[in-house]
């Protein structure tokens, strides 16, 4: 998706607002510069958030992650322009979520954690989300089965990937201390 004109894109360009680098570019730059420094760091109260225990990820173990979630919205369907909802609390999938989505040239699409079935529904079928990333708990809320009842609610959507521990099979899930599709 392009937000500007290659005109406007040119002057940011010379006039040192845009460097012509991108967000992935960047942590590329970083895996290859400085793989082992750690780069994410969960909330040391993550398990009263979410499941879990809080994690230290260095900027190689982001790259890993950042590209099994990207292969898993792929193997969706997840593609350039397609929308994807993002409602994660504060810690590490959630930057590695935003990144995965852009890696394939898709929109993400933030949602507050505290947004219920409502604002999802109305905002998801606006935006026309395809898929959507989340947890299985968020404090006392369970954000994966929310999302999971939203298909059929929000026409385009058709998968819900999450986090969490005890997830249905209804969609599919990240164990939350490896980032791997099971």
């Amino acid at each position: 998706m392009r937000l500007y004109a290659q005109s406007k894109v040119d002057g940011f360009l010379r006039d040192g607002w845009w460097t012509g680098q991108t967000l992935l570019d960047l942590l590329a730059g970083h895996v290859r510069e400085r793989p082992d420094v750690v780069s994410l760091v969960d909330p040391a109260n993550r398990e009263a958030i979410t499941d879990g225990a809080p994690r230290r990820l260095t900027w190689a173990q982001v790259d890993v992650e950042v590209r099994q979630l990207a292969r898993s919205l792929h193997r969706i369907g997840i593609g350039p322009d397609d929308v994807v909802g993002i409602q994660l609390p504060n810690g590490v999938e959630l930057a590695m979520a935003y990144l995965a989505v852009a890696s394939l040239g898709a929109i993400g699409c933030p949602f507050p954690i505290q947004y219920a079935a409502h604002e999802l529904t109305q905002m998801g079928t606006l935006a026309g989300l395809r898929a959507f990333v989340t947890v299985g708990r968020a404090n006392k809320i369970q954000p994966a089965r929310q999302a999971v009842g939203l298909i059929g609610r929000i026409p385009t959507l058709h998968t819900v990937l999450a986090w969490g521990d005890d997830l249905e099979q209804a969609f599919l899930h990240f164990a939350a201390d490896a980032g791997v599709a099971r």
